[in-house]
């Protein structure tokens, strides 16, 4: 093709191919901003300048008619993470045309540290511009993490631009591990990533029975319990004035666990703490306290509902289930040893709890202590056989303590 003929169409042409450009950028990011990815956008359009080279190129070594120009436009999405990369090429597979994906390191062996991007080719199906020869009607959008764009740009200025035969073998080596250092880093943060979806994924099972137990409470039960615990010889007092106070209290009581299981969860912490103002014994005291501090729980006042875990605890030095509770507040605070501290206690005061050697299991599985984690978990699976979040997290133990035993092994 003529350099006059590739110029009038560049020409003519140019402000469309801005336009769709613009078009496909504001689609992507409509697309990103839903998943809530962190990204930037750049685009641009080869310069004439550029496409004459490449053009010129091609017909020195006779491939304008097998090879064409792919990147006359194109558009580069930058991502914190590598997971996110993947994130964009599905979007890209849904929303778009996808002609080809390149994957710029596939090709490069163990050895080589290069330059590293995917490129996924998208179709144009705009019919109201031209591209000029040999360029094919599509747009190249690259997908780089920061780092990867990072790396492209210092190579562009340094080796791309230049002959990379006046480098000694020395600046050569330590170009290579630089570009090592950031595809390293690059797989690092994507490790570290990980293993905070794993936490966090863990955590929500974790914090959901909790939520679910203090959501929901059995009133009768409590009530059954109180009424046994009043009935007791050492807590009877026959006096009028104590009976007219029990009654106030059953009646205090039940209303604050009708709110409590309503989700009025205010007005659930004031009634216990009406009932608190009658002075009950020892031991339903540590129910009430129990059950304000669940309600406190769900109202994400955690502070609240650790200090009332921890006084009803001290009512009652058998209350297993307040033990339990302050050692996920505590696990959830960031509190970690003082978490199993509790949940060995709890365990002491009573051995036949499969869940509680399963949360122990998860916070032993976060501080990769896998063989106490798979300790728990069999102890847990031996009470309840069929205990499935057991079940599932014992995988979990077994592959990493597998992952383990191969790095060592290859040591």
């Amino acid at each position: 093709m003529a350099t006059e003929s590739l110029q009038e169409t560049y020409t003519t042409h140019f402000l469309k191919w801005e336009s769709y450009l613009s078009n496909v950028a504001q689609k992507i990011r409509r697309e990103l901003y839903k998943s809530g990815l962190k990204f930037s956008i750049k685009s641009r359009i080869k310069t004439i300048e550029s496409l004459n080279v490449k053009r010129i190129q091609l017909e020195n070594l006779n491939a304008v008619g097998s090879k064409k120009i792919k990147d006359l436009l194109g558009l580069r999405t930058i991502v914190p993470f590598q997971e996110d990369v993947e994130q964009i090429i599905d979007m890209l597979h849904n929303k778009f045309e996808v002609i080809e994906i390149e994957r710029k390191s596939e090709n490069l062996s163990y050895r080589e540290f290069a330059y590293d991007s995917v490129h996924v080719i998208i179709a144009v199906d705009d019919e109201n511009f031209a591209f000029p020869q040999p360029c094919t009607k599509c747009c190249e959008i690259q997908i780089r993490t920061i780092l990867q764009d990072a790396w492209a740009e210092v190579e562009h200025e340094l080796i791309y631009k230049s002959d990379l035969r006046f480098y000694n073998e020395s600046t050569r080596k330590k170009l290579a591990a630089l570009n090592a250092n950031l595809t390293l880093s690059d797989m690092i943060f994507q490790e570290i990533k990980d293993v905070q979806k794993e936490s966090k994924k863990w955590g929500q099972e974790r914090f959901q029975e909790l939520q679910k137990k203090a959501a929901q409470i059995n009133a009768n039960e409590v009530s059954a319990y109180i009424s046994k615990e009043k009935d007791l010889p050492s807590q009877k007092d026959t006096s009028n004035s104590s009976k007219a106070s029990d009654k106030k209290l059953d009646r205090t009581l039940m209303e604050a666990l009708e709110n409590h299981n309503q989700k009025n969860y205010k007005k659930a912490i004031e009634l216990y703490s009406q009932a608190l103002d009658f002075n009950p014994n020892l031991k339903i005291r540590s129910i009430i306290y129990h059950h304000r501090g669940m309600a406190n729980f769900m109202l994400h006042s955690e502070h609240r509902a650790l200090q009332d875990f921890d006084i009803s605890f001290q009512c009652d030095s058998t209350n297993y289930r307040a033990l339990n509770n302050r050692a996920l507040v505590l696990r959830r605070m960031g509190h970690i040893t003082e978490s199993l501290e509790d949940f060995k206690l709890s365990l002491e005061l009573k051995k036949d709890q499969p869940e509680v050697y399963y949360l122990r299991a998860q916070t032993n599985f976060e501080l990769t202590n896998y063989n106490r984690a798979l300790e728990d978990l069999t102890a847990s699976l031996k009470l309840n056989p069929t205990y499935q979040p057991a079940i599932e997290l014992m995988k979990h133990v077994s592959n990493k303590m597998a992952e383990n035993s191969e790095d060592s092994a290859s040591l």
